[in-house]
């Protein structure tokens, strides 16, 4: 509970929600949201250049698996599990995970809000778009790293101007969405602008390139991610 109340979106609060997701899981081996939400935590880091080593991934994706065959009845469970499927590309079985998130618990909009970012990276951003939205009524307070979820899943319908004033209400830190901000300011041929995000973006992630940024953002469809490429080089990312 400590852990699961901390800032996440802090590097400090970070570390210390590991540890104590990995004391929970010490002292109760066989109660399942700890290795869940501890699987979440390790999967972002991957996602976000935190930690670059496969191991990371494949523990994370150990931790969901357990998490979900401990606590069945648990959304959050499903929705880690779902989510590692999707680092791996499996993204049926994402998919599969996130909606039965939902079915359990339909009334919590950190559910709707994951459901819906997951269908915009499957090729149905519209669908997406109206989850993100509905959880947003539910509660505008939601944690600030969903924010830029709804500015995606313009981006995939190749809303540009749309996508921006969702990205700007959001305030973005993460290196992807100011790429894909980037790539949206280039189309729309906003070129000081353009220059500004890749900058920060580069500042955020060193070791970003078009290809890298690509593969970690996982669309589904072959054109989603041309698409995406696309608007990076002409942004000019780096390759």
């Amino acid at each position: 509970m400590q852990a699961d109340s901390l800032a996440w979106d802090r590097p400090s609060a970070r570390v210390e929600a590991k540890c104590l997701f990995e004391q929970a899981i010490e002292l109760d081996p066989g109660y399942g949201l700890p290795h869940s939400l501890l699987a979440l935590l390790l999967s972002d880091d991957w996602q976000f250049g935190r930690a670059g080593t496969p191991e990371v991934l494949d523990r994370a994706f150990a931790l969901a698996k357990r998490g979900a065959e401990l606590s069945d009845g648990e959304g959050a469970s499903h929705t880690a599990l779902g989510f590692l499927h999707m680092e791996r590309q499996h993204f049926d079985a994402a998919l599969s995970h996130l909606e039965r998130a939902v079915e359990i618990n339909p009334a919590n909009p950190v559910n709707t809000t994951d459901l819906g970012i997951v269908l915009s990276r499957v090729g149905r951003a519209e669908q997406g778009l109206e989850h993100l939205r509905d959880a947003r009524r539910t509660d505008p307070y939601l944690p600030s790293f969903y924010r830029p979820a709804p500015g995606v899943a313009q981006f995939v319908m190749r809303r540009y101007v749309e996508a921006l004033a969702e990205f700007d209400r959001g305030e973005p830190t993460r290196a992807e969405a100011l790429a894909i901000m980037a790539g949206c300011c280039a189309k729309l041929g906003l070129a000081e602008r353009t220059r500004d995000l890749v900058k920060k973006c580069l500042a955020i992630q060193p070791e970003a390139t078009i290809g890298e940024l690509v593969r970690r953002a996982l669309f589904a469809g072959a054109s989603d991610r041309e698409h995406f490429s696309e608007c990076l080089r002409l942004a000019g990312m780096p390759e």
